[in-house]
């Protein structure tokens, strides 16, 4: 039985986002589906703190069947920051086309009490 296997696979970036000041950001990013993922880069006196939720639906009402969010706090480095943006682009499972900058206090209403949903 013959079979027909590719080889030779390409990467090819079809978008990018330029981000003014990594140590101080928030992005926004959506799938084709509607979801959205957020992540927040705040650093302070050398400490960076990284919070990420998501999918968010658009209808903030509903919880999609899989959801998270995440915290953790790192020593300062732009190669980390990098990584961890990058991480956050290019997590094939999201399947993000789109990413955006947003300030703080938009990227704070993402993160929903959770608790609200617990019956």
């Amino acid at each position: 039985m013959n079979r027909k296997f590719e080889y030779y696979t390409k990467l090819v970036v079809l978008n990018d986002i330029e981000i003014e000041d990594i140590a101080e950001c928030c992005l926004c990013a959506n799938n084709d589906l509607t979801e959205k993922w957020i992540l927040i880069i705040s650093t302070e006196l050398g400490i960076t703190d990284v919070f990420e939720v998501g999918p968010v639906l658009s209808d903030m009402d509903t919880l999609p069947s899989s959801f998270s969010c995440s915290y953790r706090r790192i020593e300062y480095s732009d190669y980390k920051i990098s990584k961890i943006i990058d991480k956050f682009l290019n997590d094939s499972s999201r399947g993000i086309t789109q990413a955006v900058e947003i300030d703080k206090e938009e990227a704070k209403t993402y993160f929903i009490d959770l608790a609200k949903y617990i019956k």
